[in-house]
């Protein structure tokens, strides 16, 4: 069982590496139907889901931010365990995506601020 957990926390890290990283504008949907398939299984995923997209959300790449915006929009509208989760780290999360800190401004590409202060706002 705890063999089970293992693999699936490293699977969910996997699938997320993959989803965030990528500069095409959009998730991608089968990746996307495999992580909510995961964590519909239990709350647990749910919670290494929502560390791992804050984790992501720390990188200094303004595109790795707007895909953890769309994807915390996601699950935030498909999970009560997500949305408890991330009503603990809203602070974090906005001071992140809207650079509301004048000290810790938004990382390049400066062409992307716009696109993810608006996303941010609108989720």
């Amino acid at each position: 069982m705890k063999m089970d957990l293992v693999a699936e926390e490293l699977d969910i890290k996997k699938l997320l590496g993959k989803l965030l990283t990528s500069n095409s504008g959009e998730l991608n949907p089968d990746l996307l139907k495999r992580l909510k398939s995961i964590c519909k299984k239990d709350d647990e995923n749910v919670r290494i889901t929502s560390e791992v997209i804050f984790s992501f959300l720390k990188k200094a790449h303004s595109v790795i931010r707007l895909n953890c915006v769309y994807l915390a929009d996601i699950l935030f509208s498909r999970s009560n365990c997500y949305r408890i989760l991330m009503l603990e780290k809203f602070e974090l999360f906005t001071s992140l995506t809207l650079a509301s800190d004048p000290s810790k401004p938004l990382p390049p590409p400066e062409s992307q601020h716009k696109k993810l202060r608006r996303e941010a706002i609108r989720i």
